[in-house]
């Protein structure tokens, strides 16, 4: 089974350029997943939620291989929550790179169409 689909999460900040009235937003951090990873996330869910198999979130996390994607998605949820950034979600089929979200989010600066899509693509994590 091939899957092309790549996912995203992305946290964007405000900087102030030269004071509080003069601001910008910028890419602040960067998390990539896949179908793979969704599929994972659902069988761990169903080994901590089953009363037969009784797995502990730890143990589902690690057999899942993923610890990488909690860790970040931990991280991700600390910097947002203590600096005030927003999370936003992103579905492609084509793998985008650091760059390629620093521009997005650069254009947004300028363009109003740009920034209504980045505020629909918001979440909370």
């Amino acid at each position: 089974m091939k899957n092309n689909d790549y996912k995203y999460f992305y946290i964007i900040g405000v900087r102030s350029i030269r004071n509080k009235m003069d601001t910008k937003l910028s890419l602040d951090f960067m998390i990539e997943y896949n179908d793979i990873d969704v599929k994972n996330c659902k069988i761990a869910k169903f080994m901590t939620s089953n009363q037969l198999l009784k797995t502990t979130i730890k143990d589902a996390i690690e057999s899942n291989q993923l610890l990488q994607l909690q860790h970040e998605l931990h991280i991700a949820k600390l910097r947002s929550n203590a600096n005030n950034l927003t999370t936003h979600k992103f579905k492609t089929t084509i793998q985008w790179l650091r760059g390629d979200f620093e521009k997005l989010v650069e254009l947004s600066n300028i363009s109003n169409e740009i920034k209504n899509q980045l505020e629909e693509s918001m979440i909370y994590l």
